[in-house]
């Protein structure tokens, strides 16, 4: 019971792990330039990731996936015994959960979700309006767009952290 419990929450978490980094070096390598160079129609794709697709709401509950899995393989192998992050394995292992820990809390509370909510809603504003924005508007998403991407390039950097942590602790 336990081993089949904890094969899957190791797929859980390798899985998720993978989605998480997958889509946020995507997003910053790939979609991001691309939709910054298609000026006024990047923002149409903007409205399907974030409005209808509702991507930083998936990837943050793939992030409390990834989180809570992450710490049942950690209990399992090491208890309520801390003295693991003393250890060679332990210290990558353990800057790794917390980098990944900071990027989730990062572009769940304060970058990515929020910035989404204001260029969803001043978009859902102005098209119902006719589809021409306000001066406020346009600052508004402006705004939203320039703390998505500081959020993202912060994600991305802490993410590359918690890979390299977590790979290195299962090599030294």
């Amino acid at each position: 019971m336990i081993t089949t419990l904890t094969n899957s929450m190791f797929l859980i978490h390798l899985l998720s792990g993978v989605f998480i980094g997958g889509t946020a070096f995507l997003l910053y390598g790939f979609i991001a330039p691309s939709v910054r160079e298609l000026g006024p129609d990047g923002g149409k794709i903007m409205q399907m990731l974030l409005g209808k697709y509702k991507l930083p709401s998936v990837m943050s509950i793939v992030g409390i996936f990834n989180i809570g899995s992450g710490f049942y393989l950690l209990y399992m192998k090491y208890g309520h015994d801390v003295s693991w992050i003393s250890t060679s394995s332990g210290l990558p292992l353990f800057i790794g959960i917390i980098a990944g820990l900071a990027a989730w809390t990062l572009a769940t509370f304060v970058f990515q979700s929020p910035a989404a909510k204001v260029i969803v809603q001043v978009g859902g504003a102005i098209k119902a309006s006719g589809g021409k924005p306000t001066t406020d508007e346009m600052q508004a998403i402006d705004n939203a767009k320039r703390k998505m991407a500081i959020g993202t390039k912060l994600t991305v950097i802490l993410i590359t952290i918690t890979i390299i942590g977590m790979s290195l602790s299962l090599h030294l």
